[in-house]
């Protein structure tokens, strides 16, 4: 589903907080330029690119989820 500009930072916010939430993973935020954008720090030399894969598809998963409830949402007001 398509965000509106002004829904994506409470959206990467609600979206970092599912992951933690349920354990998969801990995402952290940065601002540039205004703008809030999710971002990895990976710690562990043992992390390998389906792990990242693994990270990127909860993210997905939850940001559609988050979107469609807010969607449907908006069609019950």
């Amino acid at each position: 589903l398509p965000v509106p500009d002004g829904d994506l930072e409470p959206l990467a916010n609600e979206i970092r907080r599912a992951l933690y939430e349920s354990g998969e993973a801990m995402v952290a935020a940065t601002t540039i330029e205004g703008v809030r954008h999710l971002k990895l720090t990976l710690l562990n030399p043992q992390t390998g690119i389906e792990d990242v894969a693994a990270i990127l598809e909860a993210i997905v998963a939850h940001g559609r989820r988050i979107s469609g409830e807010r969607a449907l949402g908006q069609v019950q007001a």
